[in-house]
């Protein structure tokens, strides 16, 4: 069984307090546009982690 990937904008995403996503193989860039996406007012607390 292959799986599709899912296409919806980070800012649809509704999360529980305390909730943890992780993006693998995410670049800097992408993390830049995620951050611009969400804007300044944002709940959710964003940290990049750069890949070992």
């Amino acid at each position: 069984m292959v799986t599709a990937p899912i296409a919806k904008p980070i800012s649809q995403m509704h999360l529980a307090p305390g909730s943890l996503v992780s993006i693998p193989d995410l670049s800097w860039e992408e993390f830049e546009r995620l951050l611009e996406e969400l804007g300044e007012r944002r709940a959710a607390r964003i940290a990049y982690r750069h890949p070992a």
